[in-house]
């Protein structure tokens, strides 16, 4: 079967090659008949994980191509694809495609971590770059500078992730209002690709074709920088010396847009921009948005704080457990402050993607009453622009993945309604992982390890965080439009906008 998929590979980087001239074209609709026909057959047959995992990755390689196709025509293409005979039009495939894309990515890549793979470290590094750049064009720029920068540290600075690491820095650049923000992360861009370029003159991983384009980029990157003259790119002395901010930025839970690139930055400091005064008319004067914002950050700041506690406590036994009577239920459980403090922070994590959901409603307008939103929810009314057409976009993307049913996260929606809703039995050790425990969701009772919960709050933290980093990017993108618009007839007026002092923060 390997044979098979490898000739399968061939045709579809075949069909790769043609795309640089006429795409619609009868030799191309051809392939894409031949390719699926492939699939079909190959799809029938038992097949181990070292023959799975290049079939995932050379189909979702496939659909991208076949997308960049039927743009041009989608009805054309549409005759010869089975793959898109379900569809009615071009934006629906689009989205489908998407997801399916990002599930073969992950599913190969699982398969390969879960054991029993002989497949090399280099083409599983592949695999992880194309997945980081399939968020990237999700507009999830976190989580693909995050994939980006596993793969190149895990793989020996694997060239194509250390360059596609560098140009998603430039885009990450394009988002913070802050000059001297973007001036670091446009010089950090410019690093990775000057070390990616060096790398790959010492090695034949990367082709000419490829080694060429990273050149033009930097190139364009470089000139980027000429706006930027006088401006001092941001520095660490920026950073306050202090014991949990400093944890914060460790474990990548900062907001600040320094601390998705590096383990400094270690200041809350994003914020809802200044968007003037006539932006948000409905607003009466009263800075609705800047106030739920308030509360989004304060909210993740205690969750993230209780995470601090945990990792920081001196001592087994907290004072608020003392004089506390529980009966022994002899099955060691992992009992006290620290078990609670978990299950508060996950919960009041999860509490902020709702809040996120009920703000970018009310911001687009949509009629649905604010009890029957969530973040799953919000954008029903308006899931085409959003999906597609929306600096909000990997909003949508990321709460795809908070499907009950089908979300690759799906485990932390569940955990979240079973500490709200069921008993959760929490021990110091339990074998059944945490997706095998909450598959039946009728249970009264669940049980999960510790550390296993631990490490699913630590994952909600990060997600929620991402969605607080992809809010502000929307509404970055639009204050850069208010600004530099140029819109006619319209002038942009800054509100007054002032900070808290820590003494008003009781």
């Amino acid at each position: 079967m390997i044979e098979e998929i490898l000739e399968l590979g061939i045709l579809v980087d075949e069909l790769d090659s043609n795309m640089m001239s006429q795409r619609v074209n009868e030799t191309n609709l051809d392939l894409i008949k031949k390719i699926e026909d492939c699939y079909k057959s190959i799809r029938g047959e038992k097949l181990a994980n070292d023959e799975v995992i290049p079939l995932m990755y050379t189909e979702s390689n496939y659909y991208a191509l076949l997308m960049r196709i039927a743009q041009e025509d989608f009805d054309k293409v549409k005759s010869y694809s089975i793959k898109l005979k379900k569809f009615d039009d071009f934006a629906n495939a689009a989205i489908e495609i998407k997801v399916e894309r990002i599930r073969l990515y992950r599913q190969a890549l699982d398969l390969h971590q879960s054991g029993g793979s002989a497949i090399t470290p280099e083409y599983m590094a592949q695999i992880s770059t194309n997945l980081g750049n399939l968020y990237h064009e999700m507009g999830r720029i976190v989580e693909s500078i995050e994939v980006l920068s596993k793969t190149f540290a895990d793989v020996n600075e694997f060239p194509m992730a250390l360059g596609n690491h560098g140009l998603k820095l430039y885009t990450l650049a394009t988002y913070p209002i802050s000059n001297e923000i973007q001036k670091y992360l446009i010089n950090s861009a410019l690093e990775d690709l000057n070390s990616m370029l060096e790398k790959a003159c010492e090695s034949d991983s990367i082709s000419v074709e490829h080694i060429s384009l990273f050149e033009e980029w930097k190139s364009s990157i470089e000139s980027s920088l000429v706006n930027l003259s006088e401006v001092n790119a941001w520095e660490a002395s920026s950073d306050v010396d202090h014991s949990y901010k400093n944890w914060c930025a460790k474990k990548r839970l900062s907001l600040n847009y320094i601390n998705i690139v590096s383990d400094q930055g270690n200041v809350d400091n994003i914020h809802i921009p200044n968007m003037g005064i006539s932006y948000f008319n409905e607003d009466n004067g009263k800075m609705t948005y800047y106030s739920w914002f308030n509360t989004i950050k304060q909210e993740f700041n205690l969750s993230r704080y209780n995470m601090y506690l945990i990792d920081k406590s001196e001592s087994d036994l907290h004072e608020s457990q003392q004089f506390n009577v529980l009966i022994n239920t002899s099955d060691y459980p992992a009992l006290g402050y620290k078990t609670e403090l978990l299950k508060t922070a996950l919960r009041a994590a999860y509490g902020i993607l709702d809040k996120i959901g009920l703000f970018c409603s009310h911001f687009f307008r949509v009629k649905t009453k604010p009890g029957r939103i969530d973040f799953n929810k919000w954008y029903k009314e308006v899931e085409m622009e959003v999906a597609l057409d929306s600096p909000f976009n990997a909003l949508y993307w990321l709460s795809n993945d908070l499907d009950f049913r089908t979300g690759y996260f799906k485990d932390i929606r569940r955990l979240r309604n079973v500490i709200e809703h069921r008993y959760l039995r929490v021990l110091d050790y339990y074998k059944v992982p945490i997706s095998e425990e909450l598959e039946d969701t009728d249970k009264y009772e669940y049980t999960v390890g510790y550390q296993e919960l631990y490490s699913i709050t630590m994952d909600t933290l990060n997600l929620v965080r991402s969605a607080i980093f992809y809010m502000v990017n929307g509404f970055n993108v639009l204050y850069k439009n208010a600004v530099y618009g140029n819109q006619e007839g319209k002038i942009f007026l800054p509100l007054y906008l002032d900070v808290y002092d820590d003494e008003w923060k009781n």
